[in-house]
């Protein structure tokens, strides 16, 4: 897997990206963490989350946490 400097921070991630917006809410916590296994056993560890995806998913029940809240150690 081809890795790219992330910025100009000296780390370097995978090339590509796993966009992680609706794990928490749309995609539930099982299902989520099936993808995240398959993305790291190919290689690849770059993640797209943030504490505010899909607050306005739902009916008020998500508060835009829920993507970032499934990487906590």
């Amino acid at each position: 897997m081809n890795k790219v400097e992330l910025g100009k921070t000296g780390g370097f991630v995978s090339q590509v990206s796993l966009g992680c917006m609706l794990m928490g809410s749309v995609t539930d916590k099982k299902d989520s963490f099936t993808a995240l296994d398959r993305f790291f056993e190919m290689g690849r560890d770059f993640l797209d989350t943030a504490n505010c995806y899909a607050w306005w998913f739902g009916k008020g029940e998500f508060i835009g946490d829920e993507s970032n809240s499934h990487f906590r150690l």
